[in-house]
């Protein structure tokens, strides 16, 4: 039984690395096609985060379809009013903390000032495809993945403290410009998960990352 859990534990990671790897191979190929055609800028702007998201939505659905890899998620709760308030200013918080750590590590607060850069015309279609995919989207799938696949697969055969390192290891590399503070955020989820459930997560993962286009826009 043992070896089983070990084979699918395996089989998950080879398997959504294989995902996020062909993702950013998708995504650099995309770049350079796209680099020099005469389309819609807003779309040359968004298209390294549709396919980041399709690639992890169908990694996902393939893993549930044919993997066919067992795995007993957390309990999961349905998060109330109060509580998506309270999820919400836990990821503002958790923003917060990760601007303060990469302050500590690198000297300053992240600010990409991305509203100097884009024309006043452009700028608003490209902040609704920012806050759609960046702020809602991509957030979902990786707590699908990362807290709703791996972390159970991964607690059934280490247990829940190495389970949790594990996960927030492989997290902080997908976020690798900032994984110290990426790496505490998921030490938070991972807690949250095993506590509240994936939509709890959810909740505080796209508000930390609409906090961010915020702060990066304005």
């Amino acid at each position: 039984m043992t070896d089983t859990r070990v084979k699918h534990l395996v089989v998950t990671l080879a398997f959504f690395f294989a995902v996020i790897f062909l993702s950013g191979i998708a995504m650099i190929l995309a770049s350079r096609v796209i680099r020099d055609v005469s389309v819609f800028w807003v779309l040359k702007q968004a298209a390294p985060s549709i396919i980041f998201a399709s690639f992890l939505a169908a990694g996902i659905f393939s893993f549930d379809r044919m993997i066919r890899v067992p795995y007993a998620p957390a309990v999961e709760r349905i998060p109330r009013a109060w509580d998506v308030f309270m999820l919400a200013l836990l990821g503002g918080a958790l923003f917060v903390l990760s601007a303060l750590i990469r302050y500590a590590c690198d000297g300053y607060f992240p600010n990409n000032n991305v509203h100097a850069d884009i024309p006043v015309a452009r700028f608003a279609p490209y902040f609704f495809l920012a806050m759609l995919f960046t702020g809602v989207v991509q957030p979902v799938l990786e707590e699908l993945i990362f807290r709703g696949r791996i972390l159970p697969v991964a607690r059934g055969v280490l247990g829940t403290l190495t389970s949790v390192v594990l996960v927030s290891a492989l997290f902080s590399l997908l976020h690798y410009s900032n994984m110290y503070s990426s790496f505490i955020f998921s030490i938070v989820m991972c807690i949250l998960a095993l506590r509240q459930g994936i939509r709890a997560c959810m909740v505080a993962h796209i508000a930390y990352n609409i906090v961010s286009i915020l702060v990066d826009a304005f």
